[in-house]
C-alpha cells in the first residue's frame, strides 16, 4: 500500500470521484470532480475504476510527499508540476519524492 503525506494542501485540493446520481429529488447533489473526463483518464492510466477517488487541485496546488514506493499521474489543468528525487527508477514511480504542483 502506498502512503501520501500532504505536506501543504494548496488552496482546495479535494478528494473527489465521480458523483453520486439519482438523489436531486431528495435535494441531494450529484457533486464530484470537476473535470470527469481527467478524473476518467488519469484512473485509466493507473489501471484503476474509472470512478475510483483522487485528488483535485483548484487554483492553488499543493505539496505532496509519497513515503513508500507509488505510481502517479497528473491529468488536465493549468499546473506545472515539479518532482524532486535524486534518483527515479522510471519516469512514473515515485520513490521517497516530494511533488508540487503551482498554477501556472
Amino acid at each position: 500500500m502506498s502512503h501520501l503525506r500532504v505536506v501543504a494542501p494548496g488552496f482546495l485540493t479535494t478528494v473527489q470521484d465521480l458523483g453520486r446520481f439519482g438523489h436531486g429529488e431528495e435535494g441531494i447533489s450529484a457533486a464530484g470532480a470537476a473535470d470527469p473526463l481527467a478524473l476518467r483518464l488519469g484512473n485509466g492510466l493507473l489501471g484503476n475504476p474509472e470512478g475510483a477517488p483522487a485528488l483535485e487541485m483548484t487554483l492553488i496546488g499543493g505539496t505532496f510527499l509519497f513515503e513508500r514506493a507509488a505510481t502517479a499521474v497528473y491529468t488536465s489543468g493549468r499546473h506545472e508540476v515539479a518532482m524532486r528525487k535524486d534518483d527515479f527508477r522510471e519516469a512514473l514511480e515515485l520513490v521517497d519524492a516530494i511533488v508540487e504542483a503551482r498554477a501556472a
